[in-house]
């Protein structure tokens, strides 16, 4: 049940944990946690009860019935075996809980922290380890209903967030709307707050409300200046709607702050979007160059390059850089779509060096 690392039947080794999801596919009452042997490389499955969302005193900790003073009539576990399973004793934290998660020990962290929230529904903490691995695990619908019971409980309106991204991930975007209405009502001055507006932001974009999405994501921006995820969200929202020009002071400002490698080429291959859009070549070809000279290998700024050098009516430069795109990925379909344009037009293909 994952509540210590799995042994190689082969070596008599312990494995180190790989991966986790929802097993089977497609619910949310059960998981797999995948183990490897470091020294043949064997991979072993841990299937995983999801256990109770949310604890109380009566809870069973191992399946989430409803016990009383002897066996779960679920599962048939005492209280005093559910306490030897999974580890329980009169020191466990939270941060044990976070460490356990961290080994892949999900069902002993989610267990530790079911048994402190049974008898302290307020602490934070374990709400928030909780939904975290709910989250990583791909249980949205668990998460949003856990979380906004927990918010309530611990009085704890940063848990809403959580909440409201799972609705997000989930397509309920009215609800999420709702959701991160009430955050910023709630706790306006919340850490998450900022970020809390740009997702509000997204929301509301996706629901076709533009104008308020348009207020949501200025008010993000302007509380976290420098925050890439914030702009990102923004640029994303104006270009959907095809509002490139605005998206340009947005994508300058961002690339003064940005300093990550990965974070620059996404703004630049924005940018040159933006200018090609626009039908500015120049200036599409240098945001395309900078992003290259930055990640050779990226397939968006090498497209939106052979795009500017095409729009400079430098048509072979343009396809040996579509060429050079279907190299790296050779299913991409605008870049075939491109050359097979460039061939009609008489441009002679040829392979990239």
């Amino acid at each position: 049940m994952s509540v210590s690392p799995l042994r190689c039947d082969a070596c008599d080794r312990e494995c180190t944990f790989d991966h986790a999801g929802p097993f089977p596919p497609g619910q949310e009452g059960s998981y797999g946690v995948a183990w490897q042997c470091p020294s043949c490389q064997r991979r072993a499955l841990d299937v995983c009860s999801i256990g109770p969302l949310i604890p109380v005193a009566t809870t069973c900790v191992n399946c989430g019935g409803e016990r009383g003073a002897g066996e779960c009539p679920d599962c048939g576990l005492t209280e005093v075996q559910v306490r030897a399973v999974f580890g329980i004793d009169g020191a466990i934290t939270v941060e044990r809980a976070i460490a356990d998660a961290q080994r892949g020990l999900l069902r002993r962290a989610l267990a530790h922290c079911n048994w402190l929230l049974a008898r302290a529904p307020s602490t934070e903490l374990a709400w928030r380890l909780k939904g975290e691995i709910c989250q990583q695990l791909g249980f949205h619908t668990a998460t949003a209903r856990m979380l906004l019971h927990a918010a309530e409980v611990a009085n704890a309106p940063v848990l809403l967030f959580s909440a409201a991204l799972s609705l997000q991930e989930l397509g309920r975007n009215t609800e999420a709307v709702a959701v991160y209405r009430e955050l910023l009502a709630w706790a306006p001055e919340a850490p998450n707050a900022p970020l809390a507006w740009s997702n509000l932001g997204n929301a509301l974009s996706a629901l076709g409300r533009r104008d308020e999405a348009d207020r949501a994501h200025a008010r993000a921006l302007a509380r976290e200046p420098a925050h890439s995820t914030i702009a990102f969200n923004y640029v994303h929202h104006l270009q959907q709607g095809e509002r490139w020009l605005e998206s340009l002071g947005i994508l300058e400002h961002a690339l003064r702050f940005a300093t990550d490698a990965s974070t620059r080429v996404a703004f630049l291959f924005s940018l040159s979007r933006a200018h090609a859009e626009l039908e500015n070549g120049a200036s599409a070809l240098d945001a395309a160059d900078a992003a290259v000279a930055l990640d050779e290998h990226s397939i968006g700024a090498r497209f939106m390059r052979g795009r500017a050098l095409c729009l400079l009516g430098r048509l072979h430069e343009g396809m040996a850089e579509m060429q050079h795109v279907l190299a790296l990925d050779p299913g991409n379909r605008d870049a075939a779509n491109a050359v097979r344009i460039l061939e009609r037009a008489g441009v002679t293909a040829t392979m990239p060096s």
